[in-house]
């Protein structure tokens, strides 16, 4: 997120040059391809979708759900039960 479109668009050239490690792009595969279902996805056809195997999918998903948790570790949502709430 940036403070200007200036520094925004900073940022977007810094990200555009950056590497990126395999679980980071196999998570933006995971995404499109649910984005795609809207009544839900099979595993089976989340891999055939993506051309991913069940451990690139895993590893996909732990990516992802470790950048939404830094998110909100960060900036916190104002929604939902605290952090250390329990489901009962």
């Amino acid at each position: 997120m940036g403070c200007t479109s200036e520094h925004l668009e900073q940022l977007i050239e810094q990200y555009k040059r950056r590497p990126f490690i395999d679980a980071e792009l196999w998570a933006g595969q995971i995404g499109r391809a649910i984005g795609h279902h809207h009544q839900g996805i099979s595993a089976d056809e989340l891999a055939e979708g993506t051309g991913l195997n069940p451990a690139q999918i895993e590893l996909g998903v732990l990516w992802q759900n470790f950048g939404a948790l830094r998110w909100h570790q960060q900036f916190g949502t104002g929604e939902g039960p605290a952090p250390d709430a329990t489901d009962e």
